[in-house]
């Protein structure tokens, strides 16, 4: 679906190097999560893979012409004036097609709530609101940039399942950047760890917990032996 070869990307208003030959696949259907220290270049990576960023050198292939893409930031980015339908219909509007939202509403668990405008919502309904946003145009990829961390741990939990129970429905490829290994383990089937900057690929890890998945899995031994394997990886 997603082939990154020898990706590197230097900025040269400041000679700031963010990556250096990083290569690696992402198929159909794959659920990858990018893990790294802060300030590594992750972001950098997912506006490659969006096109909004050209690579200093290497190439980005992928298997379908001109893939649509959707991407969920840090923060949801709403339209104060705009009901939570009507902020869902925008990227259809925008592409001048005409679309019933109701079942990506009911998608994100937001349907009860379409008539609301933002600053009657708590963050994680804001964020939900912003993943339907993204999946309004069925992208061919999903892209998101730590969409969770400026929430409290219930409601980052919350939307952890949320974000499976969605991806075991539409198994869209998604690439997922976050700071949190345990956030990772629980959503990816595959995790990249990046090393400083320049970042390049430390490791590639397949996470083999079956699905679906549940919290209580996050106590079990093998959950936590990818976590230490994690961390033992970016400190090495």
């Amino acid at each position: 679906m997603i082939a990154m070869k020898n990706i590197s990307k230097t900025f040269e208003e400041n000679s700031l190097h963010a990556l250096r030959d990083v290569s690696f696949e992402i198929n159909k259907g794959e659920f990858v999560a990018v893990v790294g220290p802060s300030g590594c270049g992750k972001t950098t990576l997912l506006k490659i893979i969006a096109g909004l960023l050209e690579p200093s050198n290497g190439t980005i292939e992928f298997s379908k012409e001109n893939p649509s893409i959707g991407f969920v930031f840090q923060k949801p980015n709403l339209l104060d004036w705009r009901s939570v339908q009507e902020n869902v219909q925008l990227p259809l509007e925008l592409n001048d097609r005409k679309k019933s939202v109701k079942k990506i509403l009911e998608l994100v668990e937001m349907e009860k709530f379409r008539d609301f405008l933002p600053n009657q919502l708590s963050g994680g309904m804001q964020q939900r609101v912003a993943i339907a946003r993204a999946l309004a145009i069925n992208p061919d990829v999903l892209l998101m940039d730590e969409p969770f961390s400026s929430l409290d741990d219930f409601s980052r939990e919350d939307l952890n399942i949320v974000l499976n129970n969605i991806w075991e429905k539409t198994k869209k490829t998604v690439v997922f950047v976050t700071h949190n290994l345990e956030e990772a383990i629980f959503l990816a089937d595959k995790i990249i760890v990046l090393g400083e900057r320049p970042a390049n690929v430390k490791a590639v890890l397949p996470v083999s917990i079956p699905r679906p998945r549940k919290p209580e899995v996050k106590h079990t031994a093998e959950f936590q032996g990818y976590k230490r394997w994690i961390k033992a990886t970016l400190s090495a």
